[in-house]
């Protein structure tokens, strides 16, 4: 599922990785948490479709656009 990023979070343990004070992180990338709206989904997504607004964890998400999986995602309510 591939989402727009319209809010991304900063926190504690993405500091400390760039501080390289942790090392158990798969990768060093900055942001884990986000809310956005999706504009592509996947054959195998089901439950989600484009415009739906979502919150997700992921990789990275200090980006304008993150791919993950469904199960990363949890859609907003109203």
């Amino acid at each position: 599922v591939r989402v727009r990023v319209k809010v991304s979070a900063l926190n504690f343990r993405d500091l400390f990785a760039a501080l390289q004070l942790v090392t158990d992180r798969i990768d060093s990338s900055l942001g884990s948490d986000f809310a956005g709206e999706i504009i592509e989904v996947g054959s195998a997504a089901k439950g989600f479709s484009p415009g739906m607004r979502v919150l997700g964890i992921g990789s990275a998400a200090l980006a304008n656009e993150v791919v993950v999986s469904q199960w990363q995602l949890q859609p907003m309510r109203a």
